[in-house]
């Protein structure tokens, strides 16, 4: 069986006061209430909505057929097993039985090739898994198994229909229920097969769930039973508020910014909770190697932009010491594939400056950049007050470098349609755009990597043209074909350095994922990939 595709670290599980939770047969009890900063898109149909901020609440309400443990590994789920054929070809799932949908009906193999084949094939599915659909046969149905053929050897298939952080595809729908109520209800009031079940929900303003319980549920299903009866999870987007409600006893978990910990450690009975490393957070010139005009084709440009960033002082001030620099490609330290020895990118900005001159730039002709972000700690906490900072270090050597803050969704819309200066779409190149974004720092997205920067993908946020890079659709290839996760690692490693030798890209930092917990919770494994809160069913709640 070929669970191992990916290694992964740094999740711990967290005890308040007594020992760390153990699954048991205790029935579930109490009441939490859990804070996130944004539920856009509950309701919306996972096959045809971008939003993956509803994450928080789905992941409890669904399963996939790969899962994560507690230390970030991919495991088991819906699926016992899975495993390649001998020419790799051929991906099988072994689905459980004895599995219930909420509402007592049996979870199929039917179910799951039914899910995954809707957000892959369907016509209106705009889901990045339908990128992937040109390189299958076919997905199909065998007793208790999922086949997939693929048209040519894929060693990350496993990865797509994982319990990954930006991954709403590989989750598992009725096929029944959907039929019999249709998609738009069958989004709106869910049922699944997760630890807790949908109730009801507030727009995008709360969710109410409650545990699912029961004796005839098959021993996997009775093993993730929570401990917590009853669930409410909350969007509060100001992390005042989210403060707020934390000290005044009107929510027992939040999502806290960096710059609270102290003053939420000092109250009388609140914990914080800071998770190392989990999220990173790095910077794309939209238009690179597709433009012929783009400034960021010319390599003395692309240092100059990462080589002027004080990424340490960033780390220690605004951080708090809760972050530390990356020099790796979609990803940083503790990530799966990031090399060791892979120092970080040195702070030289008098290099930097000597380097926009020898490319052009000078007073009178500065070289004018933007960085495009959005506001929104769910992917990296803090992102418009780095983007600031590193404004700051750019006008310092001469840059002409502003901020625009957007909408995720308009910004992500954008940039598919190749429309921000710089891209092919748009006839300007300058101001450059920078994008700037956070992301997970687990998986280091192997498979998304291959599906936005390769000839095959065309779903990503940016496609590259591999003609003007050498050895990058190399490398990505051979990243797709390694079926060893040892074989993985030392091909993504080998990349990471190639991508940071030629200033490929602009990474910036991985940080902390921090939490305030109310007196009401015992402890809590979290595993955090992102700054918001997840693996809810391990909630144990404080003994009366």
């Amino acid at each position: 069986m070929r669970t191992s595709v990916l290694a992964l670290v740094m999740a711990q599980c967290v005890v308040f006061g007594g020992a760390a939770y153990a699954d048991d047969a205790t029935a579930p009890s109490g009441s939490i209430i859990a804070v996130t900063t944004s539920l856009s898109g509950t309701g919306q149909d996972n096959k045809v909505s971008l939003v993956y901020n509803y994450k928080p609440y789905w992941d409890e309400v669904f399963d996939y057929a790969v899962e994560q443990d507690a230390t970030g590994k991919l495991v088991p789920g819906l699926a016992e097993s899975w495993e390649a054929s001998a020419d790799h070809l051929t991906w099988i799932f072994s689905i459980r039985q004895g599995v219930k949908w909420h509402n007592g009906d049996p979870l199929t193999a039917e179910d799951v090739a039914w899910s995954w084949h809707r957000v892959m094939f369907d016509a209106d599915s705009k889901h990045t898994l339908s990128g992937y659909a040109p390189k299958l046969e076919s997905i199909t149905v065998e007793g208790n198994k999922v086949v997939i053929k693929t048209k040519q050897p894929e060693a990350l298939v496993p990865l797509w229909f994982a319990k990954t952080q930006g991954n709403l595809g590989g989750t598992v729908v009725s096929k029944k229920y959907f039929e019999t109520v249709g998609a738009e209800k069958g989004a709106r009031e869910p049922i699944g097969t997760g630890p807790y079940k949908f109730v009801s929900a507030n727009g995008e303003q709360s969710v109410q769930l409650t545990a699912f319980d029961g004796p005839d549920l098959g021993e996997w299903q009775k093993s993730r039973i929570p401990s917590v009866k009853d669930l409410t999870v909350m969007a509060v987007p100001e992390a005042s508020t989210r403060i707020a409600l934390l000290k005044t006893g009107g929510a027992d978990l939040v999502p806290l910014p960096i710059s609270a910990m102290e003053d939420v450690a000092s109250q009388r009975d609140l914990r914080v909770i800071s998770v190392p490393a989990t999220n990173y957070s790095g910077i794309i010139c939209m238009g690179f190697t597709l433009n012929p005009k783009s400034p960021c084709n010319d390599q003395k440009v692309r240092e100059a932009l990462s080589i002027s960033i004080d990424r340490a002082s960033i780390a220690d001030v605004i951080y708090h010491g809760q972050a530390e620099p990356s020099n790796g490609w979609y990803g940083g330290p503790g990530s799966f594939g990031y090399p060791n020895d892979l120092a970080p990118t040195p702070f030289d900005p008098e290099r930097a400056a000597q380097l926009l001159t020898e490319a052009g730039f000078g007073p009178d002709n500065p070289l004018k950049v933007q960085i495009v972000t959005y506001n929104d700690d769910v992917d990296f906490p803090m992102l418009p007050t780095l983007a600031e900072a590193i404004v700051g270090y750019y006008q310092s050597i001469g840059i002409d470098a502003s901020i625009q803050l957007m909408d995720w969704n308009a910004q992500k819309g954008t940039m598919l349609k190749g429309e921000f200066t710089g891209q092919l779409n748009n006839p300007e190149v300058s101001p450059v755009t920078l994008f700037m974004r956070g992301m997970d720092n687990r998986y280091n997205f192997m498979a998304d990597q291959i599906q936005a920067f390769t000839p095959a993908g065309k779903i990503g946020v940016a496609t590259w043209d591999n003609a003007k890079l050498p050895g990058q659709a190399e490398r990505l290839g051979a990243l797709a074909a390694a079926f060893d996760s040892d074989e993985q690692e030392k091909v993504l490693k080998d990349y990471n350095r190639w991508m940071a030798e030629n200033f490929n890209d602009i990474p910036l930092l991985a940080a902390s994922s921090v939490f305030g917990v109310s007196p009401k919770l015992k402890s809590w494994t979290p595993i955090a990939g992102k700054p918001f809160v997840q693996n809810m069913r391990t909630l144990v709640p404080a003994e009366d």
